[in-house]
């Protein structure tokens, strides 16, 4: 098959979507250098993996994909209700969905630790890539070790920096959006719109730090 645009389709992702599951299918693939770098693992390899996660942190997935919105399968089972893993098939997805997600986290112990929300993710990869691909897993995969590689590392440090970044970058984006979302009479050294030092990052300066006294003005309830 033809070479797969990846800077066409990040532009196209960007102004459009992609439009519908079928494209998905192709572009993610693409999109996450899938395959590039070395021959990507099927699901399988991925499902084999789901007993290298502890049994409490397997348990937390389970209970979490049997609960998600996004799962596809009976449209009229509820996400709440007890889950049937052999009539239905929702049921089978959500219990596939739990192993890719134990056998990813599983695989990069140390590395990597599931989070709440993980699974949602994971059910919206699954939607588009596993009516025609083996690459869910993959997929969960890659984001897991980069895009995300933030909120796996067990703590909220490295996240917490992430969003410090966020009004500096809006202020720069959208200086009108910037004013609406942090007012001065409501702003906090998080809503801030001059970035920290470079050196005051470096020594963990206050500058860059949220204290419980402002954390409130920062944040939604």
């Amino acid at each position: 098959s033809d070479p797969i645009p990846v800077a066409a389709l990040v532009e196209l992702a960007r102004c459009r979507g992609l439009g519908s599951d079928a494209v998905r299918a192709r572009a993610w693939p693409a999109l996450l250098a899938l395959g590039v770098d070395r021959p990507a693992n099927g699901d399988d390899v991925y499902e084999r993996r789901a007993i290298s996660l502890s049994q409490k942190d397997a348990n937390q997935v389970t209970l979490d994909v049997n609960r998600s919105h996004w799962i596809r399968g009976d449209p009229a089972l509820s996400p709440l209700s007890p889950v049937s893993q052999t009539t239905n098939p929702s049921g089978q997805a959500r219990a596939k969905l739990a192993r890719l997600i134990q056998g990813v986290v599983g695989s990069h112990a140390g590395r990597s630790h599931y989070y709440q929300g993980l699974h949602d993710v994971a059910a919206i990869l699954q939607t588009a890539l596993a009516p025609t691909t083996d690459l869910t897993g993959a997929a969960i995969e890659r984001l897991t070790l980069g895009h995300l590689r933030d909120c796996v590392q067990g703590g909220l440090g490295a996240v917490m920096d992430t969003l410090r970044l966020l009004p500096h970058l809006i202020a720069v984006a959208d200086p009108e959006l910037h004013a609406a979302l942090f007012p001065p009479s409501n702003r906090s050294s998080f809503g801030a719109a001059k970035p920290p030092a470079n050196d005051s990052i470096a020594a963990g300066g206050e500058a860059g730090s949220v204290d419980a006294g402002s954390a409130d003005a920062g944040s939604a309830d």
